[in-house]
């Protein structure tokens, strides 16, 4: 049958011929082979196979596959799902311990300067009190006698 006379039919229907998702699964399968990905294509022809066992072209496909995962050809990536989980644990645990060492380091700051000024504070409330004086090797308590 013609082309025209098929294009026609269609026309006069308002149908529009697109491509289905079978075959977007088969060109992301003949993408990974581009890759050599091939385990992931076997995969992906295997989809397109078991939705299409009458496919013209799965069938060899399938086999080219299967035959070069055999022979080592194989270059797909390995599968790191499972070391997600345990990366982002790794990273929680670092930043509450980074966390924890700068509010640490903050609290004991905290604490050095409140010392300071108690320490500056006592030193002024003595010497305005009279009960320091003045020496040549520092600041000395002065005797008072007891009466």
């Amino acid at each position: 049958m013609p082309a025209d006379v098929i294009r026609e039919t269609l026309n006069k229907a308002s149908v529009k011929p697109a491509a289905g998702k079978l075959t977007g699964l088969y060109y992301q399968a003949l993408s990974q082979d581009d890759f050599h990905h091939y385990r992931h294509e076997l995969a992906l022809l295997s989809q397109v196979q078991t939705r299409s066992a009458s496919h013209a072209y799965v069938k060899d496909a399938v086999s080219t596959a299967q035959s070069a995962v055999l022979s080592g050809k194989d270059q797909t990536p390995p599968e790191l799902g499972g070391l997600v989980p345990a990366g982002l644990g790794a990273l929680a645990v670092a930043a509450v311990l980074a966390l924890g060492t700068v509010l640490g380091l903050r609290l004991r700051r905290t604490r050095r300067q409140k010392a300071a000024e108690a320490a500056t504070a006592m030193v002024a409330a003595a010497s305005d009190a009279g009960e320091l004086t003045a020496s040549p090797d520092g600041v000395t308590k002065e005797s008072v006698p007891i009466r």
